[in-house]
């Protein structure tokens, strides 16, 4: 692996470090759910100048991926780690979507890793 790729993925590994410390640093001033908002709208900001505005029909989809993925999602997750005291277990709990999504997909859906032979019906 190219060193520019490492580097690189030790720049996502620190940025991801560095959201975690400063979530927790803005938690011990203010409750979870106001970070949440606070945190969501200045993205909001930020982004809105870059995204095209979505069709009429889109309006309720958009609004329903926003509670779920933003609201729902960011809120327990910073209200864990505000109930945590500590950063370490939060930090790996909510990293294990990623190895239980594989798991869920393969168990429940059937879903192999490309290349992989195809399941044997039963």
């Amino acid at each position: 692996m190219p060193l520019r790729d490492l580097l690189l993925a030790l720049l996502v590994c620190l940025a991801w470090a560095g959201n975690f410390l400063t979530s927790a640093l803005a938690l011990r001033e203010m409750p979870p759910l106001l970070f949440t908002g606070l945190r969501l709208a200045l993205l909001a900001m930020l982004l809105g100048a870059f995204l095209r505005r979505p069709g009429p029909g889109q309006w309720p989809r958009l609004i329903a991926i926003a509670l779920c993925t933003g609201v729902l999602h960011f809120g327990l997750s910073f209200w864990a780690l505000k109930l945590a005291g500590d950063l370490s277990s939060p930090a790996i709990v909510m990293q294990s979507y990623i190895p239980m999504t594989v798991l869920l997909a393969w168990v429940l859906l059937g879903n192999v890793s490309p290349g992989a032979p195809a399941p044997r019906s039963r």
